[in-house]
C-alpha cells in the first residue's frame, strides 16, 4: 500500500514537472515543444513504413511478380525514406543544440535573479543552502533533456504501435510476451531510481561538507591556519570518511541494479530466442516468404528494443523529474509581496518604537525605542551578541517580521519601496565584501550608475588610500587573489569599503565596526573622515571600542542582551556610572 502511494506520488510529480518545464520553455520559445512533437510523429512512423517497403522488395524478388521498374521505385522509396529520416535527425539536432544555448543562459539568469529576490533570513537558514546546492546540480540543459526525453518516449510509442500493427496481423500473442518483460523491468527501474533519489537527497549535507573541505584546501583561503594548527590530516580524514560512506552506498545500489539487469537480460533473450525460432520454423516449412521472415524478425527486435527504450526512458524521466524538481524548488521559494507603495526622496527622520525581534524563538532585540533626525549622530556600543548589528539590519529593512514599528519620514518602513530606500543608505558592514575586481569598481559599486574618476579619487584621498592605489597601478588595477596580481591588506580593504559607502552620497550612513582592522593612526583618520564627510546625514556608528564612541556619536546607546540599557551623552553616561562607565574604564586600562 505504501509502495503504491509512493508510485502515485512519483507519477504526479512527473506530470507536474512536465507542466512546469513546458511553461518555462515556452517563456523562451513558443515553438520548441511543438516542433519536437511534430518531428517525433514523423520519425515514429518512418520505421514501420520502411519495414513494409523492405518486406515488399524481398518478396517481389523471391516471387518475381513485380516489374523491374516497380522494384526500382520501391528501392528508391526505401532509400529516400532513410535519407529524409537522417536529414530530419541532423536538422533536429542542430535546432535543439542552438536552442539549448539560449535556454541554458535563460535558466542561469533566472536562478541568479531569484537569488537577488531572496531575503536575508533565507540566507541565514541552512536549508536554503541545501536547496541552492541541489538546484545548482541541475540547469537549463537538464530541463531540455527531460522534455526531449519525454517526447522521445512519445516517438517510441508511435513507432512501437506502428510496428505492432504489422506484427499483430501475423501473430498477436507475441506482443504480451515481448511487452511483459519490459513492463516488469520498468517497474523495478522506477523502484531503484526512487531509492537513488532518496539516498542522494539524504546525503546533501555530507556532499556540501566535502565541497566545503575542498574549498578550504584548494583555494588557500585557510592555508595559514591549517598549516599552523596541523589540521591537514583532520580534514583529509573527514573528507575520506564522508567519501567512503558515499562510495559504499553507491556500490551497494550498483550491486542491486547489476543483479536485476542480469536476471532481466537472461529472461529477455530466452523469450526472444523462442520467438525468433518460431518465425524461422515457419520459414523453413514454407509458410512464410523470406521478406516476411526478415520483416517479422525486425518487428520483434524493434518492438523489444522499442518497448525497452520506452519503459527505460519512462523510468529515467520519472527519476529525472525528481532532480529537475530541485530547480523549481529553488525558483518557488516564497518571495515577499508586500504593499511597498511609497518612494522617498531622502531620509530625514527615523523613528523606532517598541521594536522587538527574534531568531526562531529567541528574542535578540527587546523594546527598542529611538528617534533620529537629519544630522544626528549616534553610537551603538555593547558586547558581542548584544544586538547592535541586528538593529541596523532592521533599520535597513533587511528583516520584515518583527514586533513594534520602524518609521522613515513618518512612513512605516514596510510600505516604503526598498529599491529607492537602499539608494539613500551607505553602509560599511562588519563582514564587508572584498570584490575581486578593479579598485575603480570596488568603489563605484556604491553607486554603480556613476563613474566619476574625480569623485573616486577624492574618496581615496579622504581615506588616505590614493598613494597606495597609485603604487599598485591605479584605479583599474584588479585586486584580490582570484583574478588580480595585487592584493590589499585587511585594513586597506576596509578603507576601500568606507570609500564605497561614502561614494553613495547617502542620507543615512551606517558604519558597523569600521575600525576593526585599522591601526591607531588610521582610526584617528577615520574619526576625521566620519565627522567631515558624513556630517549632513544621519549617522549610526557601531563599535565595541567604547573610548571612540564619544568621538563618533553625540548620543550613545548601550545595548545589553538586546535591550537599551542606558543612553545619553558621553559625560552623562560616565556620571551615571553604569555599564558604559565600566566599559570605558576597562578600555582605558588596556
Amino acid at each position: 500500500m505504501e509502495s503504491q502511494k509512493i508510485n502515485i506520488s512519483i507519477v504526479k510529480e512527473f506530470f507536474s514537472t512536465i507542466k512546469k518545464s513546458c511553461k518555462l520553455i515556452q517563456k523562451c520559445s513558443c515553438f520548441f515543444v511543438f516542433v519536437n512533437l511534430c518531428i517525433a510523429c514523423i520519425q515514429g512512423i518512418i520505421p514501420g513504413i520502411t519495414i513494409i517497403v523492405f518486406q515488399r522488395i524481398i518478396n517481389s524478388l523471391q516471387q518475381n511478380i513485380d516489374t523491374v521498374e516497380h522494384i526500382i521505385f520501391l528501392i528508391l522509396f526505401y532509400v529516400g525514406l532513410n535519407i529524409i529520416n537522417e536529414l530530419i535527425s541532423t536538422l533536429y539536432s542542430f535546432y535543439n543544440e542552438k536552442f539549448n544555448l539560449e535556454f541554458s543562459q535563460y535558466v542561469n539568469m533566472l536562478m541568479l535573479e531569484k537569488s537577488a529576490k531572496l531575503e536575508l533570513k533565507d540566507y541565514e537558514n541552512s536549508e536554503t543552502y541545501n536547496i541552492i546546492n541541489r538546484a545548482q546540480s541541475q540547469n537549463g540543459t537538464s530541463i531540455l533533456t527531460f522534455i526531449t526525453g519525454t517526447i522521445e518516449i512519445f516517438k517510441q510509442i508511435i513507432s512501437v504501435i506502428t510496428i505492432s500493427i504489422i506484427l499483430v496481423r501475423f501473430c498477436w500473442w507475441m506482443l504480451p510476451l515481448i511487452f511483459g518483460i519490459s513492463i516488469v523491468r520498468s517497474m523495478v527501474t522506477v523502484y531503484t531510481d526512487r531509492e537513488w533519489y532518496k539516498l542522494r537527497v539524504s546525503r546533501t549535507n555530507d556532499e556540501r561538507t566535502n565541497r566545503y573541505i575542498n574549498y578550504l584546501l584548494l583555494t588557500g583561503i585557510a592555508f595559514k591556519e591549517i598549516l599552523l594548527y596541523g589540521l591537514s590530516n583532520y580534514f583529509f580524514m573527514k573528507y575520506k570518511n564522508i567519501s567512503d560512506k558515499i562510495k559504499n552506498q553507491d556500490k551497494e545500489m550498483q550491486k542491486k541494479i547489476a543483479i536485476y539487469d542480469i536476471l532481466f537480460d537472461i529472461g529477455s533473450w530466452v523469450s526472444m530466442g523462442g520467438l525468433f525460432g518460431y518465425v524461422m520454423y515457419l520459414g523453413v516449412t514454407g509458410r512464410l516468404l523470406i521478406g516476411d521472415i526478415t520483416a517479422y524478425i525486425e518487428c520483434i527486435e524493434n518492438i523489444k528494443s522499442g518497448s525497452n527504450e520506452i519503459f527505460d526512458n519512462i523510468g529515467n524521466m520519472l527519476e529525472q523529474s525528481m532532480y529537475i524538481g530541485f530547480i523549481f524548488e529553488f525558483l518557488e521559494i516564497s518571495e515577499f509581496k508586500g504593499n511597498e507603495e511609497f518612494d522617498i526622496g531622502e531620509i530625514y527622520k527615523i523613528e523606532i518604537k517598541d521594536l522587538s525581534f527574534k531568531y526562531n524563538t529567541t528574542y535578540v532585540l527587546k523594546n527598542i525605542n529611538m528617534t533620529l533626525n537629519k544630522g544626528d549622530s549616534i553610537a551603538l556600543v555593547g558586547e558581542n551578541g548584544s544586538g547592535k548589528s541586528t538593529l541596523i539590519k532592521l533599520i535597513m529593512g533587511f528583516y520584515r517580521e518583527y514586533e513594534g514599528t520602524i518609521k522613515i519620514n513618518d512612513i512605516d518602513i514596510k510600505k516604503i519601496n526598498k529599491t529607492g530606500y537602499y539608494q539613500k543608505i551607505g553602509c560599511v558592514f562588519q563582514d564587508y565584501t572584498k570584490f575581486e575586481d578593479s579598485i575603480r569598481n570596488n568603489i563605484r559599486f556604491g553607486n554603480i550608475k556613476t563613474d566619476n574618476t574625480k569623485s573616486i579619487e577624492n574618496m581615496l584621498e579622504i581615506t588616505h588610500m590614493k598613494e597606495r592605489v597609485d603604487e599598485i597601478g591605479g584605479l583599474d588595477t584588479i585586486v584580490g587573489k582570484w583574478f588580480g596580481k595585487e592584493d590589499l591588506s585587511i585594513g586597506e580593504w576596509q578603507r576601500i569599503s568606507i570609500c564605497r559607502a561614502a561614494f553613495k552620497q547617502a542620507n543615512l550612513y551606517i558604519l558597523d565596526e569600521p575600525d576593526a582592522s585599522l591601526d591607531i593612526f588610521r582610526q584617528e583618520e577615520l574619526i576625521e573622515t566620519y565627522k567631515n564627510t558624513f556630517k549632513s546625514a544621519i549617522r549610526i556608528f557601531i563599535t565595541h571600542k567604547v573610548n571612540y564612541a564619544k568621538e563618533m556619536g553625540e548620543k550613545i546607546y548601550v545595548l545589553e542582551k538586546g535591550e537599551i540599557l542606558e543612553s545619553g551623552s558621553h559625560t552623562k553616561l560616565l556620571n551615571d556610572k553604569g555599564k558604559y562607565y565600566e566599559m570605558f574604564n576597562a578600555c582605558q586600562r588596556m
